[in-house]
């Protein structure tokens, strides 16, 4: 059981823990059964260094976890900041030119004058400009964090399987576009003239990062659902093992008799150290002896 434990510790601590719990009772029960079995001692005491050593590595990879989630999260504000600022630029481009324009004139009227920008639009155009060119920067940005974030979540080739595809892999592409969308649209942004055209590159970056926060956000609604369900399975594992650790262990008490117990049950115990679980033993086994004892005496005042 414990080589089997070392085994699957390659792919899961988690499953490698719940072997080697399952062999640190077998070991306790084999102890119980011959006190003298200096074995069971020796390997009690090494499982259960084995069953702290894989209790830090879970630990470890739970806090690694946690910090990913955590730059996921920083992520999506990023994506979520960048989206408003784009949106708010391209509104105050709006608000500075519709109202500047003239509406189209019917089909025989004649040509209306050319419109001539405004002395406010000259101002702004700079401004929309610089404005657009910082959200580019922002951009850019972002993409670099996004690279970073999707090596450190890639999981690692393994031979003889298929490789699986990063969650990064489709928002990169589209995050890809997004500075060079808004390179386009600042161009566009200063000339007055051009300011209609700057907007619709404008509004093509903001539906770009919009399908990029869909894609990861969808990706971490299900990576809940999916832990809500982890947790209740570990809930109920943990009442279930529980009980049928408790009537197991009785059972042990009354018979005395380890093989007359039958073939272990996969049941996690606490984490007690050697020392703990073998004075534990002493005690079960002085308890026994004074049954045995008063046991022995009734029989003896029967048969007189």
């Amino acid at each position: 059981m414990l080589q089997l434990s070392r085994a699957e510790s390659d792919s899961s601590y988690e499953l490698g823990l719940n072997y080697a719990q399952q062999a640190q009772l077998a070991f306790l029960a084999a102890k119980r059964y011959v006190p003298k079995f200096a074995r069971a001692g020796v390997r009690l005491e090494s499982t259960a260094i084995w069953v702290s050593e894989l209790q830090l590595r879970i630990a470890a990879e739970a806090e690694e976890t946690n910090a990913m989630e955590a730059q996921m999260e920083q992520l999506l504000e990023w994506l979520q900041a960048l989206l408003e600022a784009q949106q708010n630029l391209r509104k105050k481009v709006a608000e500075s030119d519709v109202s500047r324009r003239q509406a189209k004139g019917a089909k025989n009227a004649p040509p209306l004058m050319p419109i001539e920008s405004s002395s406010e639009a000259r101002l702004n155009a700079p401004f929309f400009v610089r404005s657009q060119h910082t959200l580019q920067s922002e951009a850019e940005r972002i993409y670099l964090e996004m690279q970073q974030l999707d090596t450190i979540m890639s999981l690692p080739e393994i031979e003889g399987m298929p490789s699986v595809e990063s969650l990064f892999v489709e928002p990169l592409q589209l995050m890809e576009k997004v500075p060079v969308t808004m390179e386009h649209a600042a161009g566009l942004l200063g000339s007055w003239s051009s300011w209609p055209a700057g907007r619709s590159e404008q509004q093509i970056a903001e539906q770009l990062i919009e399908e990029i926060l869909s894609l990861l956000s969808n990706h971490s609604s299900d990576e809940s659902e999916g832990d809500e369900w982890d947790e209740m399975d570990e809930e109920g594992e943990y009442e279930y093992s529980d009980d049928m650790d408790a009537s197991m262990m009785s059972s042990m008490l009354m018979e005395g008799d380890f093989a007359a117990g039958g073939e272990m049950q996969a049941l996690p115990v606490p984490n007690y150290s050697a020392e703990d679980i073998l004075m534990e033993e002493q005690g079960n086994l002085q308890f026994r002896q004074q049954q045995r004892a008063k046991a022995n005496a009734g029989q003896v005042e029967k048969d007189y």
